[in-house]
């Protein structure tokens, strides 16, 4: 690229550059084709995205930079407008707003206007003739703006402000009617006492339980822990040696190791009961008031109410305590 001197001492530009038309442009730090990359690059994955992608490949800048060339992108130039959008938009949410205009067959915003008033839209309308079909939201000012700007525009409501206004009217009709619904609750027909059902239903009840009891990862890392230590205890290991290998307390190691099966160990995660080992007998309480199961075919709640109530005997622990508090009253 050439460079030429002006002699002329009064000229106030004394060099000039030769431009090669799409290499070099006036005042420029960089070529077309960088500025190009850079601008396709930040547009594409943003700025600071853009700027580890194009030290990647390269060309060495700041996520500032990408994000100056963005901006400097000119807007594409739009043609005339026959399917206008309008609505509102907030700059700063319950205090100020203005008005977006969108090209319908193109799906891009082509103007901001600063107000959502009447006078604004119209103005914008008389200075971009062409327009055959407004789709705007229900706003007055909006109506009254496209019927002096655009008077032969048809003017149509969109998808969205279409539902949101029949959802409207519908929650406003039910909440003036609704003094005329049936309750539910007096539709519902009561079934049958079946106890075979109710049987069923239980032991489906149960065997969900268990299924989801089995799924559980709780369980899953038992059985896997149980079947380890089966496997070292084969192998001559010790229960310290295990629980060196497999990070387990000494303890949970002997009780595994102990355990004729892996479904004693899951017996509390299945019904909540202690283990077999720990397994408390079914009659080692006093019975009496401590005792709810009570005889065998009785309801327990009818002997601990007979008890309260004093129609039956109390225990002779019980009986003893109330004699003891009649005969030594507290002093007040």
């Amino acid at each position: 690229m050439r460079r030429f001197f002006c002699d002329n001492q009064t000229c106030p530009t004394k060099t000039f550059a030769e431009q090669v038309d799409g290499v070099t442009s006036p005042h420029a730090r960089r070529s077309p084709q960088l500025r190009g990359m850079l601008q396709t690059i930040g547009l594409a994955v943003a700025a600071r995205a853009g700027a580890r992608l194009a030290g990647r490949l390269g060309l060495v800048t700041g996520r500032d930079t990408l994000l100056r060339l963005i901006r400097a992108v000119p807007d594409p130039p739009s043609g005339p407008v026959t399917l206008l959008g309008v609505d509102d938009f907030a700059f700063k949410r319950r205090r100020s707003y203005g008005t977006i205009l969108l090209d319908m067959a193109t799906r891009r915003p082509i103007e901001l206007l600063v107000d959502r008033t009447a006078d604004s839209l119209a103005d914008w309308l008389r200075s971009n003739p062409g327009v055959t079909i407004i789709c705007r939201d229900r706003a007055g000012a909006y109506s009254e703006g496209a019927r002096l700007g655009a008077p032969g525009a048809q003017q149509v409501a969109d998808r969205w402000h279409l539902w949101h206004g029949l959802a409207g009217y519908v929650e406003k009709t039910i909440r003036q009617h609704r003094h005329d619904l049936r309750d539910p609750d007096h539709d519902i027909v009561e079934p049958a006492s079946n106890p075979v059902a109710s049987l069923d239903v239980e032991q489906i009840a149960i065997a969900a339980d268990i299924d989801r009891v089995e799924a559980q990862a709780v369980v899953v890392r038992i059985r896997e822990h149980h079947e380890a230590v089966r496997q070292l205890l084969a192998q001559g290991e010790s229960i310290s040696g295990i629980s060196r290998s497999l990070r387990l307390d000494r303890k949970t190691v002997r009780r595994f190791a102990r355990a004729a099966s892996v479904e004693e160990l899951l017996i509390k995660q299945r019904d909540g009961r202690p283990g077999a080992v720990q397994a408390v007998p079914a009659r080692a309480v006093e019975p009496g008031v401590h005792d709810r199961d009570g005889p065998a075919g009785r309801d327990p709640r009818a002997g601990l109410h007979g008890q309260l109530s004093g129609s039956e005997p109390l225990p002779p622990s019980l009986s003893d305590s109330r004699r003891r508090a009649t005969c030594h009253p507290s002093p007040t």
